[in-house]
């Protein structure tokens, strides 16, 4: 079941990479407001895409968000569900398993659409930048598994100081 939490920042990081690719207008340019490397306009601008890329990357992204918002929609009415049948008084243990299957199914479709943009916008590359690609893919992991057990303060593996990368980190 993906959590509000990665919905969120699922949503937010292929808002920032839809920003990336159609140019940001006004902006003092790529990662400017972000601490450390530079967040996912960086990402972006290491690709180095040209004008073609950019607005084909512009189309498929706004093509994957329509056909996600309806799943993404039913995704929350069925945690909002789950969240009411949960907190019952003598709540129903079978309707409870049945809406959270429906929800991890619901989430399943969500990552695969996910995947198929991805898989989508990588065959837009030249294979310099599908190399760059899996370079920024393998960073983003190693990131991921450092903070697997948290973000914040005090938590294993802490905060990096600013400024600072992961070892191997290309961006």
């Amino acid at each position: 079941m993906m959590s509000r939490w990665t919905m969120f920042a699922g949503a937010a990081a292929l808002s920032l990479v839809a920003l990336a690719v159609s140019g940001a207008p006004g902006s003092d340019g790529p990662g400017r407001h972000f601490r450390g490397r530079g967040g996912p306009f960086q990402d972006m601008q290491l690709l180095d895409l040209t004008d073609d890329q950019r607005a084909a990357a512009k189309d498929l992204f706004e093509k994957h968000h329509d056909a996600v918002r309806p799943l993404v929609e039913r995704e929350r009415d069925l945690h909002q569900q789950l969240r009411e049948a949960a907190g019952q008084d003598g709540a129903d243990p079978a309707k409870v398993g049945r809406i959270a299957i429906d929800a991890h199914k619901v989430g399943e479709q969500i990552r695969a659409e996910r995947q198929r943009m991805e898989d989508a916008f990588v065959g837009l590359l030249t294979p310099e930048q599908k190399e760059m690609w899996s370079k920024i893919q393998a960073s983003r992991a190693k990131e991921r598994e450092r903070h697997k057990d948290g973000w914040g303060f005090g938590r294993k593996g802490g905060m990096a100081p600013e400024g600072a990368a992961p070892e191997g980190d290309v961006r």
